[in-house]
């Protein structure tokens, strides 16, 4: 029986112990910058791609979206699968318009320096799925509300695996 059981005093110990490095480790995680998302490959199309070359992309690279880039190559707009879905659900659907007629022209951003508890806010307010990171209005990456939950799983994982109780 359950009420005939003494507990162990030092159980209860190392339990809070634990409790305790996992929140302070959770902590850590979400105060974490997004660094770690900059080194990865952005691809990206330009302005004048048409809306069948974006969708192949887009499928072909097994990505949500990508940053739009001027002649110059500055970032003016992000082109996402909600953008498409929108526009065919429009009824305007022209597989040669070009991207530029559909694409999102209010760019979320974020620097190095965000944290992981910040964008997931920013992703949650603005209802959006991805951010582009730059600096000094130079594109570094892009992160995806699916590469912040993987970071998350990843971390949280790490952090269990370190503070496991010995049998």
């Amino acid at each position: 029986h359950k009420g005939n059981k003494k507990q162990n005093p030092n159980n209860k110990r190392n339990n809070s112990t634990i409790r305790t490095s996992i929140c302070r480790t959770l902590c850590l995680i979400l105060k974490q910058d997004c660094r770690w998302m900059s080194k990865r490959k952005c691809y990206t199309l330009t302005e004048t791609d048409t809306v069948k070359t974006a969708s192949q992309n887009l499928h072909e690279k097994k990505v949500g979206s990508m940053p739009v880039l001027n002649k110059d190559n500055n970032v003016v707009g992000i082109i996402s699968e909600r953008d498409l879905s929108q526009f065919i659900y429009a009824e305007r659907f022209n597989s040669n318009l070009p991207i530029s007629q559909i694409m999102t022209k209010e760019l979320v951003t974020c620097d190095l320096n965000t944290s992981v508890t910040e964008l997931m806010d920013e992703m949650t307010e603005k209802k959006i799925r991805h951010i582009l990171i730059m600096e000094d209005k130079k594109l570094l990456g892009i992160v995806s509300i699916g590469d912040v939950v993987n970071h998350l799983i990843d971390k949280i994982k790490d952090c269990l695996l370190y503070t496991s109780p010995s049998p």
